[in-house]
């Protein structure tokens, strides 16, 4: 037993582990309570901690005690067996953290103990952070660190325990913490002993903005001295705010339902400083948001009503700062808003459409086109739940609006009755694009309804789960198919599948489908499968059986939603139309090709006009009496009306009958562009007579089209293919790398200022191609690649670039590898693609002088 000069006020566990000794700790604070303990514990070593000297505790205690009296010690030498250290000289390291630190260690010691100092020194940095740990609750003093202290320092019990410290105990803690684990890490705890109302990650957070920021020095310092102590380094303020960057953006990336919490008290520091304004510059508070949404709607209204080419590039700087914040993709909705919104000031800022000279060309400019603003208005007309930004979006789609009238005005006055020589009527589809795919099997999926915009949406789907869409060896865009007059289902769909003009019925269309093709047609009701099937067993069978070479399937679920949803809400994604999904998974489980298309689109209802007439549809009326502006009166063999004529709405605002989500029937480029989009499963080889598609994206949708691209930057009009094994064989499938290194030409082009013709008039690239062996790239190909991104100030979207080069995107990557090699000299990358995997970048600077441009 050992009797030690103390304040009998022991609070910490009621035995320590000492070397391999348990030692029992004893208040003693009479000679009767130490008595007590040595009958409770006999043979068992006891520390008692008492306030009575030798007399006072008496002769029966002593003479059992070491020593036999009480005894005065230095409480730094029993620091180092408190860490499990043999030697009890402690290191000027530890006792430089002062006089708190013994009795410190000696009440706040867990049941565990504190942790063992590694390789039998303890030193002052082990000390602290053993402290540290303990304090925010890790399991290892090596796991402490600025971004651990500050990961930890809000959480309940971390507070609790440091609400415990004494005065010196915390001062103490704090200077120890600076030394040894950094002035950051010290701060993060001074702050939350300082102010335990606000997350001390929050005040990390205004740190950073306040130091990266442009903050008024006065700012600082009120907001050094109410958190920080009103001393604090500018160095450690730094580490401090980029600790809690970086745990801001890894807890936004594992969508901590918390972190919203933290960014509003953030603003609420921010408010409290009466500097609003940090908030509204931040990156990752919500103020920051809404001042770069409302600078982005700003700038959509001044492209919307002033000359939307002049402010493109405003508009497309303010979508960047709204991507670029940290809770932007937070509200998914509000972002498609604003990048759909963007893409429409593109379209609006390109150059309108020629007059059409027949409609068929109208409809083929509204399918590469205008379809794709179509979509793109649609979810600008859904609104937004923040008021400036629902203005611009009013005002866009009014200018919007006004291009769309007058094309649909151009188109509708060269719309006839007769059969079009210059697009394909939908009658002709089966023959011309189902027919010749059948060799190889094929799905026919008609979604009754689905309108040019529609189909862009499900294809950009289709496309991301391992389906290649394909084309015609002579077409490098999609090809419209032309519905019948008027386009509803019984003329058109029943045309469709009939394969001639007719008016039919479901049960006319099964007949006709298996006449004409010999296989087997499913509509909405044969698709009704038994509890825990996708689909119907002989829907199924049909697709995986060899012998059916042809099998089709309508999907009602558009067609239907223009009764009852609204379509402008609606996001076309596989899951949202029934039974398309399993339906690809079956055909691609079978090998067959998957022709998606549609027997006639549709308009929405957007508060148009209601003209009562119940003598057609509710886009068509019988030609009684003249027809309106907004009507067109057609007459011809594909008129399938009564009589051979009938009148169509022109206008998209105009119906005859009852209010519903959308109509079809008239004579808008939505309601009779027929989509028709090919595709094939991946792994498998493009159909005999068609290769694999470059993206059909106009180059608006993904960036700003500049002046200068209305130059002839094309490449011969040749489709390229992916080079495959054994594909010599095949006369259909075109090689990527046509020129072989005996048939260039050492003779120079002309001088020019055009980047390309400058390098390809080079010394260097000529000796580059050589190199590349066998399989250099055209010319031509390199040139127009090369112009398209120095017209894009050096960045261009791949699927931008790869439409240009009218190629398919596994053919873009095989081209930029093989591009690389001729442009990378001496390990320098020319050609790069950005961090956001999909900006290809080409640093005209290098090439300049890598290859020696002037």
């Amino acid at each position: 037993m050992l009797l030690l000069r103390a304040n009998p006020t022991w609070s910490g566990p009621s035995s320590l582990t000492v070397g391999d000794e348990h030692v029992h700790i004893i208040n003693g604070i009479s000679q009767l309570a130490v008595l007590d303990a040595m009958h409770q514990y006999i043979g068992e070593p006891i520390v008692v901690l008492t306030h009575l000297d030798d007399q006072q505790i008496g002769s029966a205690v002593r003479l059992r005690a070491e020593r036999h009296a009480v005894q005065s010690v230095d409480a730094w030498e029993l620091v180092p067996g408190l860490f499990k250290v043999s030697d009890p000289v402690v290191d000027r390291s530890v006792r430089e953290l002062g006089s708190w630190l013994p009795p410190f260690l000696l009440t706040r010691q867990r049941s565990a103990g504190w942790p063992v100092a590694r390789g039998g020194t303890l030193s002052g940095d082990h000390v602290i952070r053993a402290i540290l740990a303990d304090l925010i609750g890790v399991n290892s003093a090596d796991e402490v660190d600025l971004l651990a202290v500050l990961e930890h320092i809000d959480e309940p019990q971390t507070v609790a325990r440091l609400n415990d410290y004494k005065a010196d105990e915390l001062a103490g803690v704090l200077a120890g913490t600076k030394r040894h684990v950094g002035g950051g890490a010290a701060l993060a705890a001074e702050s939350k002993a300082r102010s335990k109302s606000f997350s001390t990650l929050a005040v990390a957070l205004v740190a950073d903005l306040l130091w990266n920021g442009q903050a008024d020095v006065t700012v600082r310092v009120r907001f050094d001295e109410r958190f920080l102590g009103g001393r604090a380094a500018e160095t450690d303020v730094r580490l401090l705010g980029e600790a809690a960057r970086a745990i801001i953006l890894r807890r936004e990336a594992a969508a901590d339902v918390h972190l919203i919490d933290v960014l509003r008290q953030a603003e609420a520091i921010f408010a409290d400083l009466d500097w609003t304004g940090g908030a509204a510059d931040s990156s990752v508070l919500p103020a920051g948001l809404e001042r770069r949404y409302e600078q982005l709607a700003a700038a959509i209204e001044a492209a919307a009503t002033d000359a939307p080419e002049t402010r493109t590039s405003a508009v497309d700087d303010a979508l960047v700062q709204v991507r670029s914040h940290l809770l932007a993709t937070h509200d998914a909705g509000e972002l498609l808003g604003a990048e759909m919104a963007t893409r429409l000031t593109r379209w609006l800022a390109s150059e309108p459409s020629a007059l059409p000279s027949s409609f068929g060309e109208g409809a083929t400019t509204y399918l590469h086109d205008s379809a794709w603003a179509d979509r793109a208005l649609s979810v600008i007309w859904n609104g937004s739940a923040r008021t400036t930004l629902a203005s611009a979006y009013r005002s866009l789609a009014a200018r919007v609006g006004e291009r769309r009238e007058a094309e649909e005005a151009a188109a509708a006055a060269v719309l006839t009755g007769d059969v079009p020589i210059d697009i394909m009527p939908i009658e002709s589809v089966l023959a011309k694009v189902v027919e010749p795919l059948a060799r190889e099997r094929v799905l026919l999926i008609v979604l009754d309804g689905m309108s040019a915009a529609v189909a862009t949406e499900l294809a950009d789907e289709v496309g991301s789960l391992r389906w290649v869409e394909v084309l015609p060896n002579d077409l490098t865009k999609r090809a419209p198919a032309l519905a019948t007059l008027p386009s509803v289902t019984r003329y058109s769909r029943s045309s469709l599948f009939a394969g001639r003009l007719t008016d039919g019925n479901q049960s006319t269309e099964k007949t006709a489908f298996a006449k004409l093709t010999g296989g087997v047609l499913f509509h909405k009701d044969d698709l009704r499968s038994s509890a825990g099937a996708l689909l119907p067993g002989d829907v199924e069978t049909a697709i995986s059986t060899a012998g059916v070479r042809v099998v089709g399937v309508v999907l009602n679920t558009i067609d239907d939603d223009l009764a009852k949803a609204d379509p402008d809400s609606t996001r076309w994604t596989l899951n949202r139309v029934a039974n398309l999904a399993p339906l690809l998974a079956a055909a691609a489980a079978a090998g067959r090709t998957v022709v998606l298309t549609s027997d006639h689109g549709h308009v929405i209802e957007r508060g148009g006009e209601y003209r009562a007439n119940d003598s057609g549809g509710a886009r068509w009326r019988t030609a009684t009496g003249a027809p309106a502006i907004d009507e067109v009166l057609v007459s011809g063999a594909r008129v399938l009306a009564p009589g051979g004529s009938a009148v169509l709405a022109r206008a998209e605002r105009l119906r005859y009958t009852f209010k519903a989500a959308g109509y079809h029937g008239g004579a808008a480029l939505a309601e009779l562009t027929v989509p028709i989009v090919v595709f094939r499963p991946a792994g498998a080889r493009a159909p005999k007579g068609w290769h694999d598609a470059p993206p059909q994206t106009p180059d608006w949708w993904y960036e700003r089209v500049p002046a200068e691209a209305s130059a002839d930057l094309s490449v011969p009009n040749t489709p390229v293919a992916m080079p495959t094994r054994g594909s010599a064989k095949h006369a259909d499938v075109v090689p990527m790398f046509e020129v072989a290194v005996d048939e260039l030409s050492d003779k120079k082009p002309l001088a020019s200022d055009r980047l390309s013709d400058m390098l390809l008039a080079s010394e260097l690239y000529i000796e580059q191609r050589k190199r590349l062996g066998r399989h250099p790239l055209d010319d031509a190909l390199v040139a127009s690649a090369v112009d398209l991104i120095d017209e894009r100030d050096g960045r261009a979207h791949r699927d931008v670039l790869a439409a240009r080069l009218q190629l398919a995107p596994a053919a873009l990557d095989l081209t930029l590898t093989v591009l690389r090699r001729l442009l990378n000299v001496d390990g320098y990358d020319t050609v790069t693609t950005d961090a956001d995997e999909v900006t290809i970048v080409l640093n005209r600077e290098l090439l300049r002088e890598q290859f020696n441009l002037k």
